[in-house]
């Protein structure tokens, strides 16, 4: 589980050149319906990279292959949860509410993810 902090989106924010006020401007994104900062997807695709190195090693970052889907944003202070099934499912929650769906496989591999 990792809680979302600010500084984190802020930190992509940087990095990325996404300074979308959506983002990183807290007085801005209260007035959204989102009624606080959200991160971006791709720091969310940064967790979800992590879990799978974590679980391929050196064969994820040799043939891994992310398809995903943003289905509901993660706020600042949220706790997400990336979760991986044995089939390449991979889902992103914070509770019981789904955030991120998506695939990952190892292409130009014999074998498939276990």
């Amino acid at each position: 589980m990792t809680k979302i902090e600010q500084e984190q989106i802020d930190a992509y924010a940087d990095v990325s050149g996404d300074r979308n006020p959506l983002h990183v401007d807290p007085a801005f994104a209260a007035t959204t319906s989102f009624g606080t900062t959200i991160a971006h997807g791709h720091l969310l695709v940064g967790l979800i990279g992590r879990e799978l190195e974590a679980r391929y090693g050196e064969d994820w970052a040799r043939f891994g292959r992310l398809d995903v889907k943003f289905i509901a944003p993660i706020r600042s202070g949220d706790e997400a949860r990336v979760e991986l099934g044995e089939d390449g499912a991979v889902t992103v929650l914070v509770g019981d509410r789904t955030c991120v769906l998506g695939t990952a496989r190892l292409a130009g591999m014999r074998s498939e993810l276990r």
